[in-house]
């Protein structure tokens, strides 16, 4: 353990201060800009609005939102809302959602919605996923239980753990051995 004289000198000093690593240099001073005068007669400008759509939200298993989400881009969620969505993005959805969701694509996984999906390509609803509420996409996958209406524009594929309880209107339809479905299906006719 090295102790330090009280009497030391400028060479010592600097011998001292080399070895903790600092430098004996002098930092430049920081300018600081003038703050501009508030005006009180004119309203705040708004912040400007994040204007990439590219950007993604993740809200984790522990977070629970009462309320409305908005957002221009993408969103996992993972926990539960109880109100609408809307994103400009996709909707990856692992959590409950008491609410409607508007989306470009939303994917289900292991989710439970009870609200409606309208959507502008497509929905994919994996076995593990509950929905009471109705679908609409351009193309739907059902694989899961539903209690509801689907709307597909293009095409419809209810899968082999599929259960749905609601009625079908879609242009092209498959449907998996081991599928139930208990509703009317109604094919529209194919645009020329």
């Amino acid at each position: 353990r090295e102790t330090m004289n009280t009497t030391t000198s400028k060479n010592s000093f600097g011998d001292l201060i080399r070895k903790m690593g600092i430098s004996e240099e002098k930092e430049e001073p920081v300018k600081l800009e003038k703050p501009q005068p508030v005006s009180h007669n004119e309203p705040p400008k708004p912040a400007e609005p994040n204007k990439t759509s590219n950007s993604s939200t993740i809200i984790g298993s522990d977070v629970e939102i009462i309320g409305n989400i908005k957002t221009g881009g993408s969103i996992e969620l993972h926990g539960n809302v109880q109100g609408n969505i809307e994103a400009g993005g996709c909707i990856l959805l692992n959590g409950t959602v008491t609410g409607d969701i508007k989306a470009e694509s939303v994917t289900f996984s292991a989710a439970d919605l009870k609200g409606n999906a309208s959507v502008l390509e497509n929905i994919i609803v994996d076995e593990a996923t509950t929905i009471v509420g109705d679908l609409s996409a351009r193309s739907l996958t059902l694989d899961g239980q539903m209690n509801g209406k689907i709307i597909a524009e293009d095409t419809c594929l209810i899968k082999e753990h599929a259960v749905l309880n609601g009625n079908i209107q879609t242009r092209r339809i498959g449907v998996s051995q081991g599928a139930v479905l208990n509703g009317e299906i109604k094919t529209l006719a194919e645009n020329k």
